[in-house]
């Protein structure tokens, strides 16, 4: 039995006694502790934190509780391996075996990583692939690297167009690399990306592979006509609900720009990395050592810091825009609603938004929404965004209202005017 507590004093407790306490003494069954401390993160080993989107009470943080079961499923699969030998029999690492006298044990060491459901959709997905693709894996003798190489080749073996290698090339263990041979292109992940960031692992699998992003082909020549050399690192956490964004989108770019280097670091598995650099939230981003951001940007708002003239270039196209009838400020529920019923009176309208969705971006869970008893805030986000395109409202997104000034005479025009 393996028990992973907060107070590892109480045990074994009642289970010392009776039946099952003479069982325990006559090695019939084995108690393995793991103090939960043991996996907490920081100086304090914090192993706790307040609910996301606030509220009273605490919650255990999932990372520190996926490093404490992972340490208990490899002490039982080397204990079953161990009954396994004298037994005489050897079952299948990730199957289901049989010990003393026909009980049935669960080899939990090195899972499949992927179920059957989930095969068949990304192997659906890599159907898309029309450029090969390598996985490289930087691994040591850790459980973690096990259970990575276990996921690379479970996703090799789903497309032809897929192969795995291993290199010792990159000093962060486990860690692999998803590459075009051939040429520059290729996108790092430090860790292993499952939770919230399989959907990264995905996109990079067809980016790289050649299938194209849906991101604007403005936006996407941008990316292209960066002059530099960027190295960028992401701290996420596999629970971070913000983090995919980042992640994806400094993915795309490094596909698009061979200059680009962009690795995303799972922080639980690097923690002396986390303290060193003072990263106190995820995502976090650093360019070239140096820290750049922290919490959810999107593609455009990442370009904007990078491209010093986009800034000035957004400045002359908006200058150079007709009047509007209606020009909404702000790009939240209530921003998209006024924009939606002005357009559909067919009268010209513009949105001035820093991003478009606002606080609702950072909203996971809404369940305040008449009629809608519940969606998430990108959900949301997303489908105000289509539902506003469907009338041709001009969107100006990555931008601040700083002055509203009256028009000087009646049915004269007010004028807006923005940071840049």
């Amino acid at each position: 039995m393996q028990v992973i507590t907060l107070m590892p004093g109480m045990y074994p407790g009642p289970l010392a006694h009776s039946l099952v306490g003479d069982a325990h003494a006559r090695g019939l069954w084995h108690l393995s502790l793991h103090d939960l401390r043991d996996f907490g993160i920081g100086a304090h080993q914090k192993v706790d934190d307040t609910p996301y989107g606030g509220g009273a009470g605490m919650v255990l943080k999932p990372d520190v509780a996926d490093a404490a079961i992972i340490a208990a499923q490899t002490e039982h699969y080397a204990q079953c391996q161990a009954q396994q030998n004298v037994a005489g029999t050897s079952p299948p690492i990730g199957g289901r075996g049989w010990v003393r006298g026909e009980v049935p044990v669960v080899f939990a060491g090195v899972p499949p990583m992927l179920d059957a459901n989930l095969k068949t959709q990304l192997k659906g997905y890599l159907e898309r692939l029309t450029l090969p693709v390598e996985l490289v894996a930087s691994l040591d003798d850790g459980p973690k690297s096990i259970e990575l190489k276990e996921l690379l080749q479970e996703i090799a073996s789903l497309s032809d167009k897929v192969t795995f290698a291993e290199a010792d090339e990159d000093m962060r263990k486990p860690s692999f690399a998803i590459v075009r041979p051939g040429t520059d292109i290729s996108v790092r992940f430090a860790g292993i990306p499952m939770g919230h960031e399989f959907t990264s692992l995905v996109l990079a699998l067809l980016q790289v592979g050649g299938h194209p992003s849906k991101e604007a082909q403005d936006t996407i020549e941008r990316v292209k006509g960066l002059d530099g050399d960027y190295t960028f690192e992401t701290y996420f956490s596999l629970s971070c609900q913000n983090c995919p964004d980042v992640v994806q989108a400094l993915n795309l770019m490094s596909v698009l720009n061979p200059r680009i280097r962009h690795t995303a670091i799972d922080g639980a598995l690097f923690q002396d990395e986390v303290e060193k650099r003072g990263v106190m939230a995820v995502p976090s981003i650093f360019l070239n050592s140096l820290p750049f951001g922290q919490g959810r940007m999107s593609l455009e708002q990442i370009l904007a810091k990078l491209d010093t003239g986009a800034s000035e270039r957004a400045a002359e196209e908006i200058a150079a825009k007709k009047p509007y009838d209606v020009l909404v400020v702000g790009g939240g529920p209530a921003g998209a609603a006024a924009a939606i019923y002005a357009a559909r009176k067919g009268i010209r309208t513009g949105i001035a938004s820093e991003r478009f969705g606002g606080q609702v971006l950072d909203t996971m869970g809404i369940e305040n929404f008449i009629s809608v008893s519940h969606t998430e805030g990108p959900k949301m986000a997303a489908e105000l965004a289509a539902h506003v395109k469907d009338y041709e409202v001009d969107v100006m997104d990555l931008q601040n209202a700083t002055k509203l000034i009256p028009a000087t005479q009646p049915g004269g025009l007010a004028t807006v005017e923005l940071q840049n």
